[in-house]
């Protein structure tokens, strides 16, 4: 797995690309939260606690299902400038089922002892039909914003 350094005005970051992110709010969370590299994806051969503890993906390949979250999709994983990962993904979900997104998602991260934060429709960038998910070892400086398109 290699991260690639975050550049502002290359896809799939600038606003060129396509024409439903809000690109002002991913800029910011980028900024705010001082992110250095990203790259799409999972890691195939360790599990997402021992990514984050150590930045290193091995070990014997995993399936898929094991260290996949839950209603994962349009995942991107961050670092910051010192080391710290993250993953951020956006899934498309119906807005009366929220409260069962964020159960699934927050118990299958404590059972893999990492935390969780699941924002409603009314964060992230990728589109208005999506919530935001952030999981980590900790997450309690980062920082989001509600989004321009947010209902």
């Amino acid at each position: 797995m290699k991260f690639t350094k975050i550049n502002l005005k290359e896809a799939p970051f600038s606003e060129s690309w396509n024409d439903y992110t809000d690109f002002k709010n991913w800029h910011n969370f980028i900024k705010d939260n001082q992110l250095y590299s990203y790259l799409r994806g999972l890691p195939s051969r360790s599990t997402l606690k021992y990514y984050f503890e150590n930045g290193r993906d091995v070990g014997e390949y995993l399936r898929n299902e094991e260290n996949r979250p839950p209603f994962y999709d349009h995942g991107y994983m961050y670092k910051t400038k010192d080391r710290k990962a993250f993953i951020v993904y956006q899934p498309y979900g119906a807005l009366d089922k929220m409260d069962e997104y964020r159960q699934v998602i927050e118990c299958w991260a404590t059972e893999r002892v990492i935390q969780a934060k699941v924002y409603g429709y009314d964060y992230g960038w990728y589109t208005s039909s999506s919530y935001l998910v952030i999981m980590g070892l900790d997450l309690s400086d980062i920082k989001v914003e509600k989004a321009r398109n947010a209902h």
